[in-house]
């Protein structure tokens, strides 16, 4: 009797053994599957990702090249998104005329009080960002020798987020409508974004939806509708954009963005001034 006892505890003992090695086998398995689940997930999209990032950067190669050999008719300057794909990566690509934003560095005080004073809304905050601005220029030439300091120009649009003045919020908002590259005091009408032609002097609303609509097909059109602002008017040189490509592929983003010189007749025919990678 004792010996059917003691084998019947080994054998308990036994199955005890068997059942917790089979469920350490069975957790060791399913962590395993659970790994190569997640390297495969990871590995997708890596894969993802380089194929959004290698679109957004073809979209902007390719956006170049037109804007070389084109006329330009098939890609507006003026800021609006058009989709075109590559492979498999849907991307929203647009182009921003330099000209139709204002410059830091050589708009008119008027202008960028304006705009300062429409997207704050605080016309004493506007003011003393347009004060921190005219101190980065040149003094005017009528100022004497001994008053005068050196210029320190806005080499990037960010600079202007060191501002002590400039909330974050408001940076956000201006930073998509200001430039350094336009070198231009006024703005070309026929490619500035519907904020900066809203703060023009003497525009309104109505005026400036009409003008949106029009300005593709008459070029006319700015001068006939806000005729108080014409004075801000400049003819665009046509050398410098901004491009701006999002890639969508599998649901993985990639955006690009650059500020891309054009120099006709001169090899290379275009400089690259700005490339920003953006998230991915």
């Amino acid at each position: 009797m004792r010996s059917d006892t003691h084998s019947t505890r080994e054998a308990g003992f036994a199955l005890i053994a068997v059942l917790i090695v089979g469920g350490f086998l069975a957790l060791l398995a399913a962590t395993m599957a659970r790994a190569a689940h997640t390297e495969g997930a990871t590995t997708r999209n890596l894969a993802l990702a380089a194929a959004a990032r290698a679109a957004a950067d073809g979209a902007v190669r390719a956006a170049i090249f037109d804007l070389l050999t084109g006329d330009g008719a098939s890609l507006p300057r003026d800021g609006s998104e058009r989709g075109i794909r590559i492979g498999e990566a849907e991307i929203s690509l647009s182009v921003q005329d330099a000209t139709g934003l204002l410059d830091l560095n050589t708009a008119v005080p008027e202008l960028l009080a304006g705009l300062f004073a429409v997207e704050s809304g605080s016309p004493p905050l506007a003011s003393a960002l347009v004060s921190e601005v005219l101190r980065r220029r040149a003094p005017a030439s009528g100022v004497a020798a001994a008053a005068r300091r050196p210029a320190n120009p806005f080499r990037s649009v960010a600079e202007l987020a060191a501002s002590a003045a400039m909330p974050v919020a408001l940076y956000r908002r201006l930073a998509p409508l200001l430039t350094v590259y336009s070198r231009q005091a006024g703005i070309d009408p026929l490619t500035a974004p519907h904020e900066i032609l809203l703060a023009l002097p003497g525009s309104d609303p109505g005026a400036v939806a009409a003008l949106l609509a029009a300005r593709a097909d008459y070029p006319a059109a700015p001068r006939q509708l806000l005729p108080q602002a014409a004075r801000f008017f400049v003819d665009s040189p046509r050398d410098a954009v901004q491009i701006v490509a999002t890639a969508n592929a599998g649901g993985v983003v990639a955006e690009r963005r650059a500020i891309v010189r054009i120099l006709h007749g001169a090899r290379p025919p275009y400089r690259i001034l700005e490339w920003q990678p953006g998230p991915s």
